[in-house]
């Protein structure tokens, strides 16, 4: 990341303070076990996407996970468009940025959960998307290869809770990064699961396909791309699916808060049979554009 970026502020436990300086205790359960929950929301030219769901969702993790969050919805609202303004002058030199909450059960006590009597710690950051994409990733697509590390199972950890304890995922990144490609995660009955950081979509004679939720973290993009395809006539259905539909596939593309939606030209051997980016593909990428503010193909997109 660059290191002439505009100096960002951060938010601790009641406290706005220059990024750089903000700290946590080693002591804090989060850095220690990686007890906590987190969420991302994409902030597009200076504008917060969905705000309202991504802390809804924080808070369903955190119930899920047994913190209490003793910070209200409105005033998590109010203190993150606080944040968020405070750091106009990255958001305004960053078409795409990253504003994070992360919620720890705090300082460790060694006894007993049950025992505690610390209060939870709480974070808000901002921060450019670490992986930039050009205009030429959206015309082309990005590889996917389907890895070895299978997504945790319901019955490990929920994966609809928006953990921190995220190393399932990374030993995932790391097994696609070493062939080139983004990881795509089979579940452990060999369906597709998700991406790392990502869900998975297809179109399939007309039909968008997705795997069904109770398999993976429903993305917020992912409920979003649900709802313009119901708008645009798109069928859709979540299904189990295998390589074989992805082998007959006409279109495949991820999706992701800071990514949108993202065509895939590839998937190890499987290539989309109707080119990249497909129509329906498109005419997503237009559509969430239309609600974010920001299109990623800039002066290459579509007139209609």
């Amino acid at each position: 990341m660059p290191t002439n970026r505009p100096k960002g502020f951060a938010y601790v436990n009641g406290a706005i303070m220059p990024t750089d300086e903000a700290r946590v205790s080693v002591l804090d359960r989060g850095f220690l076990w990686g007890d906590g929950v987190y969420e991302i929301t994409p902030c597009f030219n200076g504008k917060l996407f969905r705000l309202d769901q991504h802390l809804e969702r924080l808070g369903s993790s955190a119930r899920f996970a047994g913190i209490t969050l003793k910070t209200s919805h409105d005033d998590l609202v109010t203190i993150t468009s606080e944040v968020a303004h405070l750091n106009r002058e990255l958001t305004s030199s960053h078409p795409v940025c990253r504003v994070g909450h992360w919620v720890t059960r705090g300082i460790e006590q060694w006894v007993p959960l049950d025992q505690r009597d610390e209060g939870t710690t709480l974070c808000i950051l901002v921060e450019p998307v670490g992986r930039t994409l050009t205009p030429e990733d959206y015309l082309t697509g990005v590889p996917l290869t389907i890895v070895s590390t299978r997504r945790s199972p319901s019955s490990v950890l929920d994966p609809r809770a928006k953990t921190t304890s995220r190393m399932n995922a990374i030993v995932a990144e790391i097994e696609g990064a070493a062939s080139g490609a983004l990881a795509l995660m089979m579940d452990i009955h060999d369906h597709v699961a998700e991406g790392p950081t990502f869900n998975f979509f297809l179109v399939r004679d007309g039909e968008l396909l997705t795997p069904k939720a109770e398999n993976v973290l429903p993305g917020i993009t992912r409920r979003v791309v649900l709802d313009l395809a119901a708008e645009l006539g798109v069928p859709v259905m979540e299904a189990n699916l295998s390589s074989y539909d992805i082998a007959t596939a006409n279109e495949f593309f991820i999706t992701a808060s800071s990514w949108g939606v993202l065509p895939a030209r590839s998937i190890d051997r499987f290539h989309p049979r109707d080119g990249v980016p497909g129509e329906v593909t498109m005419r997503l990428i237009d559509k969430l554009s239309a609600l974010t503010g920001y299109h990623p193909l800039g002066d290459h997109a579509a007139s209609g």
